[in-house]
């Protein structure tokens, strides 16, 4: 589990029932309309690659917790 600012990396080197290896979780969030995910992408997928977590799954959340107009 690597945790950066605003930014999740939950690995899981482990079989489902199924004796499939599970994917590993990408999440990332930004506070306001103003901001992307980009950045907080391009980081994460470079750790993944660094590691050779191939298998992986992007969630993302946009104005998340932020009071909206």
């Amino acid at each position: 589990f690597l945790k950066k600012p605003e930014a999740y990396i939950i690995t899981r080197k482990s079989l489902s029932k199924k004796g499939q290896l599970m994917k590993n979780a990408l999440y990332c969030r930004v506070s306001t309309a103003g901001q992307t995910t980009e950045n907080q992408k391009m980081a994460m997928n470079s750790y993944c690659d660094a590691y050779q977590l191939n298998d992986r799954v992007i969630y993302e959340d946009t104005i998340s917790g932020a009071m909206q107009d």
